[in-house]
């Protein structure tokens, strides 16, 4: 495993080389970017718990996805 961790950062892949740096770097800009707050935005959602804090970021994707996964259980359990 190691032997193979060593080869990607040989020089002969600059290519490998370049692509992590790229995702990880994509990586970096996403996680400053969620840190930085949205003006106006404090009142709202301050007081959200964990999973509220994610349905409105997704907007309301994640109620959607609950709302299908009891429909499903729903009807394989009745």
């Amino acid at each position: 495993m190691f032997k193979n961790l060593k080869l990607i950062f040989s020089p002969k892949n600059k290519d490998i080389r370049k692509r992590i740096g790229f995702t990880l770097m994509g990586l970096l800009i996403f996680a400053f970017g969620t840190t930085i707050p949205v003006p106006g935005t404090e009142g709202a959602i301050s007081n959200l718990g964990l999973w509220e804090l994610y349905n409105a970021i997704g907007g309301g994707a994640l109620k959607k996805l609950f709302n299908i996964c009891f429909r499903c259980y729903a009807l394989y359990f009745r």
